[in-house]
């Protein structure tokens, strides 16, 4: 999880924008390769992207909160639990995208999945921009305090840019922390 927390922005940037551009690539370009069709791969390329980022965000949330000088923690499983539930989300939404949605995933899945994507997108995009904020400031964050972390979680991947210079510090002073 460290090592996640340790890469620089631009080696995320690149890992995270990769993705982005190749999903714009398949959708523009007629290029398939075997049997796979350019939708089935921008399918795929979206399903892998939002697999990165929601880890990339879940694993900011857990490093977050298991530091012991946090002021604002909360509860681990339910950081997991809304990431998961954004990537089956997005995932059914985007299978959904090939038209086989009948033969792959039940319909009532669908219902079922929107309220769950929706708490978990609130919910991280809550959790862990103010958890950042509050180490940071050294106390709980209030809204205000943490909104332009939200938006900068939110403009992906430009946020990352912003974003991971300052995980790497704090990493840096809990490590300093964890050795004395």
């Amino acid at each position: 999880m460290e090592r996640i927390i340790k890469l620089r922005h631009w080696q995320v940037f690149s890992i995270l924008t990769f993705f982005y551009i190749l999903i714009f690539v398949f959708q523009e370009m007629e290029l398939s390769i075997g049997k796979l069709t350019p939708i089935e791969l921008t399918v795929a390329s979206t399903i892998i992207l939002l697999v990165l980022f929601f880890l990339w965000f879940m694993t900011i949330g857990i490093f977050l909160n298991q530091i012991s000088d946090n002021p604002y923690h909360f509860k681990k499983y339910l950081i997991i639990i809304a990431g998961i539930s954004c990537i089956l989300g997005y995932s059914l939404l985007n299978l959904q995208r090939l038209g086989l949605e009948k033969n792959i995933v039940p319909m009532w899945l669908s219902f079922v999945s929107f309220p769950f994507t929706f708490w978990g997108i609130i919910y991280i995009f809550y959790k862990v921009p103010k958890s950042l904020k509050s180490i940071e400031l050294g106390h709980e964050a209030k809204f205000s305090e943490f909104l332009i972390d939200l938006i900068l979680f939110a403009i992906f991947p430009i946020g990352v840019w912003f974003l991971q210079p300052r995980l790497n510090r704090i990493c840096a002073v809990n490590e300093e922390k964890e050795n004395e």
